[in-house]
């Protein structure tokens, strides 16, 4: 209570935490009694130490999480993994997934490229994300030395930025990959970039709901992923409609082996990944977090 009303002035209807760690702390001491509280987890938490950080012990964690009306998951996953970590928190669990601005998306994917020629005449690979340790492109760097050596005619585009990028140059110089993976750096308009590619593959160790393979599918680019909360409910439990290897380096490389080179595959996968992009609606998803805070606040 002392934090919150240090940090926070006046007196609110709902409350919310939108990230999981300090803010749901914060909120959880809110002292109006009539006032709705809830919190999101973006994150698949399957090791208590990387929330429990934020707090004095575990059982303050459980307290807290028990004083929110509801707690919103991304994807099923990640409300699993939470309910598996986490012993003793009797609250509302609810999963709604990210809001994408689909039309936005198709519009911005349509505009030309002015700044690098992608070439028709090669497999163009692309990966966009925060250059941390978590997204994997370490790994999916290397695997490109094994796709080559394999003599396969690809390029790899990472488009992001990130406390890593020094890193990665280091491990694409290293293994004398300048010619053959290209790091973008930020760009406002991503979208572009993916459908002009070939594949867009994730290599994360861990996601929420990845809202970067949500916008490959919305503009119709085929994935390769590892296995990581919320794919499995984007690309269907038996790879209906994109392709989730196990998460480790070598079935991440046999994966993206087999999509370049099993006959029809990629193409395939195009076809049902513009299938899947239709799906997406950000009508819905908005309606769906409007549902429920209207139903929230109905209860006072």
């Amino acid at each position: 209570t002392k934090l919150y009303k240090m940090m926070i002035k006046g007196e609110y209807d709902l409350v919310v935490s939108y990230l999981e760690g300090p803010a749901t702390r914060i909120i959880s001491g809110c002292p109006n009694k009539h006032s709705k509280l809830l919190n999101w987890v973006h994150t698949e938490i399957n090791n208590p130490k990387e929330l429990t950080k934020s707090y004095r012990s575990i059982k303050e964690l459980v307290k807290s999480y028990n004083s929110y009306d509801a707690t919103i998951f991304v994807s099923n996953t990640a409300r699993a993994a939470f309910e598996r970590t986490f012993k003793g928190i009797d609250g509302s669990m609810l999963v709604k997934y990210n809001t994408v601005d689909t039309q936005h998306i198709t519009l911005k994917s349509k505009e030309q490229i002015r700044d690098i020629e992608i070439s028709s005449n090669r497999i163009n690979l692309i990966s966009v994300g925060r250059f941390t340790e978590q997204k994997g492109y370490t790994r999916l760097i290397k695997i490109m030395q094994l796709l080559l050596d394999n003599k396969l005619n690809i390029h790899l585009y990472l488009l992001g930025k990130g406390e890593l990028e020094s890193k990665f140059r280091e491990v694409i110089s290293e293994e004398r990959l300048n010619d053959y993976v290209t790091i973008l750096g930020y760009k406002d308009n991503p979208f572009k970039y993916v459908k002009k590619c070939d594949l867009f593959v994730c290599s994360s160790y861990k996601e929420g709901y990845s809202t970067a393979v949500t916008e490959s599918l919305i503009v119709g680019t085929p994935v390769v992923t590892t296995f990581c909360s919320g794919m499995e409910e984007m690309l269907g439990p038996n790879n209906e409609y994109g392709l989730i290897t196990e998460n480790s380096d070598e079935s991440l490389y046999e994966g993206i082996k087999r999509m370049l080179t099993e006959p029809g595959l990629l193409a395939y996968y195009k076809q049902k990944a513009e299938e899947r992009g239709k799906t997406f609606s950000t009508k819905k998803t908005v309606k769906d977090v409007e549902e429920l805070i209207d139903n929230l606040l109905s209860e006072n």
